[in-house]
């Protein structure tokens, strides 16, 4: 990190490289046929770095910046190079880097593994301590190193570290690469690590958790926690090694990878030329293992002992498995892990297929072949049985075309039905026995269904036929495993399910859920908490860690705009931790980018609508206006709550966003002791109710509109609202947008395909022509306002671009905001830039459309210039969001006003008596207008090379030096290495007025304690 001390001359030059010649011009070659732009201060090098910037994300066509001659302007000319690379100009200053070092960057983009990052600590030692890096001498001074997030361009606070906290950074990389090894997360876990924040992930590097300390200090073999990971371990290691590995695990107190599990499950052990035979001569395999060759026996043998051995391993260790769908319920599969893991409370959901009590049948076969073996024991035994009578005779099931699974957690079937189930799967039992070549008469068949469901379900309950048909659900539910999840734990558990990414060539299951059909995997392995949450959690704590909300942040910047940034980056940024699990178990790659549609920019937007809806809301509500008044702050927890209202949207499931949300909500803002405890409870209730108008009916912990206070329901409806008008996004708009019909039945859609305005419960409570007219206005301006900061998701024409005829490319625009060092502030800019396109059209100022020429010694003037206008002509079009924020908008534009001003269409004359600009800002406007009419748009001045600059320091009184002076800029000559260049710089007054704007800016920063304006006078 550099900083400018006043002692120093900045004297920029040019870059002397092989494509230069004698006099430091740059000449085409072979491979550079491109004249590289010299920069020639400093403020052209930061437009340049912006232009560069904007270049792929634009909403304008490409051409380039053009730049000024001593002849005049040299105009646009068309540049369509996509994708090319970029030649970065190389500034020569004379510099006292000594002086102006100030500390040191940590890119983890570029220092993208641990390795990486250990080197870089000790190039600092170096750097810092150059000839004494190998004695005991401390700094002379702490360093400080930021935290440089490059894909949003975000520069973490310093911190001040000493040389040996450089050094305990520089070991705990180097242990953290080694733990990584060993667990198989040889690439993933720094990329994991650095995706969760940067800021934090240095923070780690610093105190490293204990179990990662032990892994790298440990003598032994790193690889044997490795084995743990690798697919078909089973195949590929023996079992003493494997043991082995899990003890290794168990010493070094770190968990074993689920992995490990999952890996074991999906084990195939039978093949399916086996399965086929058997089926076709109509006999079981476990009733008849001797058809089998006498190899084949002896191989499933060996294999059956060693699953027994590392299932129940895993099983000890809290992995665990809540659920089996479909193929893995099989015996023909992986039969006994399947009993294993049954018996330790798995529950299972077979297909509703003719073949399920088949599966069943076989699997109670092949348990008590494995309880023979003693691979099972009596007790895994009966409990199997429990478990698989009470699936197949108790549980009440729905199925679809046969495939399609509902689970229905607490729904028995009814008593009667399970008995009449019992006796159909007895003469089913009866039947396939009977196939059996081992058969020799009824008396055996007899012998083996009662050994097979058990002597008390036989006697007790299919031979008496006067038995209390409730007795059989007790007792089978008596026998259920302790371990097994309960409804509300097992639903919880496949709606997480149904977050996980399956990859297109898994078959997975379809379950039903919320009325939707899902395809998930056949089975999940988690790791059960563990009542004493030891060191070797680190990664969950890590992970799940809440947003650190600097206090110097807080004080600098106040707290809504940094709440905003921060927990908008933590939240919608960084990886949630149910995706990193993913990652770090192999089940998902690691993407950079964003969700699919709950996104930050979605967030924002949202965001800044329930801003305008609070800005706007008391001038027209009473109830509203009076609640504010008492409780002031809500002005900031309103919008701070709807920036979390998706904050794990697309990582859990939808049933569990608004609480999960709330939650966070909750936690975050009680932790920064600013807000009361009585209002965060208020609109946490609010935030977790937010859609409880769509839940039919509604279950705790949720509660409806008609049970909650009246307050709490006017900051549910306010809640609604930036949702609402968000789902543009997602929905087209009808024919007659932004038209609201409040008739009555309009609050709810006639259809699904069309947004619907009238959901707004507001229009009906507010009940007022005026704020009808101001959310139509809202509706207008953030429909534009997602079209260019990428929300718009479906294939319907982009309206921005049919009125303004840019095309928009909608991933580009998303990036705009997700990689914006400050993005509330760039979805911001992009507001103003809706009103400054609305101001320049209504003075016949719109966006050029028409390619320019390339440049020639005599090119024709191109359509859009008009050469009349000021002393050297100017654009009557917009060619780059550079000329189009020269458009000033007024000072103190409040938000209401720039929604109503972007929102052009409603500004008829009709409208003018409910719309009522502020006069400043009317007069601010047109004050803005008139000078666009006299002026046009300004070119920029660009890079001029140092031919043209030398002629304009030559002729003073040339077209050039005349544009220049106006814009407040001179050429001057300076001496560097022996030659003369020139280069541009500010004028007196430029400096004046520069020095004015920078203590008007420094005023503002310590004294504009506001997170957005809080009136507008927008009606009368």
């Amino acid at each position: 990190m550099l900083q400018p001390v006043d002692a120093i001359k900045l004297i920029w030059a040019y870059k002397r490289d092989a494509f230069s010649d004698s006099t430091g011009n740059c000449q085409p070659s072979d491979t550079h046929s491109e004249r590289l732009k010299k920069i020639t201060d400093l403020a052209t090098l930061d437009t340049k770095l912006e232009e560069i910037y904007c270049q792929n994300k634009t909403l304008f066509p490409d051409t380039t910046s053009g730049h000024i001659g001593w002849k005049g302007y040299l105009f646009h000319q068309s540049s369509r190079r996509k994708n090319a690379d970029t030649t970065y100009p190389e500034v020569i200053c004379h510099l006292n880097f000594g002086l102006m070092h100030c500390g040191y960057l940590l890119d983890f983009t570029r220092e993208s593994t641990f390795a990486r990052v250990a080197r870089m600590m000790q190039n600092i030692l170096l750097l810092e301590l150059e000839n004494n890096a190998s004695a005991l001498e401390e700094f002379r001074q702490p360093v400080q190193l930021s935290v440089f997030d490059r894909e949003r361009g975000a520069l973490f606070q310093p911190v001040k570290l000493q040389r040996h906290e450089v050094e305990a950074i520089s070991a705990n990389a180097r242990a953290f690469s080694k733990y990584a090894h060993s667990m198989g997360w040889d690439s993933t876990l720094f990329k994991v690590l650095s995706k969760s924040g940067g800021d934090r992930f240095l923070q780690l590097l610093t105190n490293i958790p204990e179990s990662v300390k032990a892994v790298a200090e440990t003598d032994k073999n790193p690889e044997l926690i490795k084995i743990l990971t690798t697919p078909g371990l089973l195949e590929s290691h023996s079992l003493p090694e494997l043991l082995a590995a899990i003890e290794h695990a168990r010493l070094l107190n770190v968990n074993i990878p689920v992995q490990f599990l999952k890996n074991i499950v999906n084990t195939t052990t039978i093949y399916l030329g086996e399965i086929t035979y058997f089926r076709n001569q109509d006999k079981y395999l476990y009733l008849e293992m001797d058809l089998l060759p006498r190899d084949r026996i002896k191989e499933l043998k060996s294999m059956f002992a060693k699953q027994a051995v590392l299932c129940r391993k895993a099983l000890t260790n809290r992995l665990f498995v809540p659920i089996l769908f479909n193929g893995n319920t099989s015996a023909d599969y992986n039969p006994l892990v399947t009993c294993l893991l049954i018996a330790h409370g798995t529950r299972i959901s077979f297909q509703n297929t003719p073949r399920q009590t088949i599966n069943i049948l076989w699997l109670l076969m092949a348990a008590r072949y494995f309880c023979r073996k003693h691979w099972l024991t009596m007790d895994e035994l009966r409990i199997l049985r429990h478990e698989l009578l009470w699936q197949l005779l108790c549980s009440e099931m729905t199925h679809t075309k046969n495939y399609f699974t509902s689970i229905n957690p607490g729904q028995v079937a009814p008593p009667e039905k399970t008995l009449n189930n019992l006796d159909t799967l007895m003469d089913n039992l009866e039947t396939l026995l009977a196939r059996q070549s081992l058969t020799t008469d009824d008396s055996w068949v007899e012998d083996q269904c009662r050994e097979l469901i058990g002597e008390e379900i036989y006697d007790q309950f299919y031979l008496d036929d006067q038995v209390d048909e409730r007795k059989l659900q007790d007792y089978l539910q008596s026998g259920l495993s302790p371990l097994r999840f309960n409804d509300e734990q097992l639903m919880d558990h496949i709606r997480y399910m149904s977050t996980i990414p399956l990859k297109e060539y898994e078959a997975g299951s379809h379950i039903e859920i919320s009325h939707k059909i899902r395809r998930v995997h056949n089975f999940c392995v988690i790791r059960l908490p563990d009542k004493e949450v030891g060191p070797g959690e680190w990664l969950d704590e890590f992970l799940a860690a809440p947003p650190d909300f600097a206090p110097g942040e807080l004080r600098d910047v106040d707290y809504y705009p940094a709440i905003t940034r921060i927990a908008g980056r933590h939240y919608y940024q960084n990886i949630h931790p149910t995706k990193a699990k993913f990652i770090l178990a192999g089940s998902a790659g690691l993407k950079t980018g964003f969700r699919k549609v709950h996104g930050l920019d979605h967030a924002l937007r949202t965001q800044l609508a329930t801003e305008f809806l609070v800005e706007v809301l008391p001038h027209v509500h009473a109830p509203f206006a009076e609640l504010l008044k008492n409780q002031p702050l809500l002005l900031e927890l309103l919008p701070i709550a709807e920036l979390y209202h998706d904050a794990v949207a697309e990582d859990e499931h939808k049933e569990l966003e608004e609480r999960r949300a709330a939650e966070l909500f909750q936690r975050d803002m009680q932790g920064l002791h600013h807000y009361p405890d009585e209002l965060i409870g208020l609109v946490t209730s609010a935030l977790k109710n937010k859609n409880s108008n769509k839940m039919q009916p509604v279950r705790a912990p949720f509660t409806s509109d008609q049970q909650c206070p009246a307050r709490e329901l006017l900051l549910r409806q306010v809640l609604r609202f930036g949702d609402i008008v968000d789902i543009v996004r997602v929905i087209p708009c009808r024919d007659d947008f932004p038209a609201i019909r409040l008739t009555p039945g309009s609050a709810e859609p006639v259809e699904n395909r069309h947004f619907n305005p009238e959901a707004i419960e507001l229009l009906r409570v507010v009940n007022k022509p005026e704020f009808t007219l101001l959310i139509q206005a809202a509706l207008l301006s953030f429909r534009h306002l997602a079209c260019i900061t990428g929300g718009w998701h479906h294939k319907d024409a982009n309206p921005f671009t049919t009125q303004y005829h840019l095309p928009v490319d909608n991933h580009q625009r998303r990036l705009l905001i997700e990689q914006a060092s400050d993005p509330q502030q760039c979805l911001r800019d992009n507001l103003d830039d809706l009103v400054r396109l609305v101001m320049a059209e209504k003075v016949g100022i719109k966006p050029c459309l028409t390619d320019h020429p390339k440049r020639s010694d005599n090119p024709p003037l191109p359509d859009c210039w008009d050469p009349q206008t000021g002393s050297a002509g100017a654009y009557r079009r917009l060619h780059n969001e550079q000329e189009l924020r020269q458009i000033e908008l007024p000072e103190n534009m409040t938000l209401t006003e720039k929604i109503i001003v972007a929102a052009d269409k409603l500004n008829n004359e009709q409208n003018h008596t409910v719309f009522r600009l502020s006069s400043a800002t009317r007069n601010g406007m047109q004050s803005e207008m008139m000078r666009l009419q006299q002026k046009g748009i300004l070119p920029a001045i660009g890079t001029p090379p140092q031919s043209e600059l030398e002629q304009i320091f030559r002729q003073p009184d040339c077209v050039g030096a005349r544009i220049l002076h106006e814009r407040g800029l001179m050429v001057v000559s300076d001496e560097h290495e022996g030659r003369i260049v020139y280069r541009m710089q500010p004028n007196g007054q430029r400096q004046q007025r520069k020095r004015r704007h920078d203590e008007l800016n420094h005023d503002a920063c310590f004294h504009d304690n506001g997170p957005a304006p809080k009136q507008a006078a927008v009606m009368h």
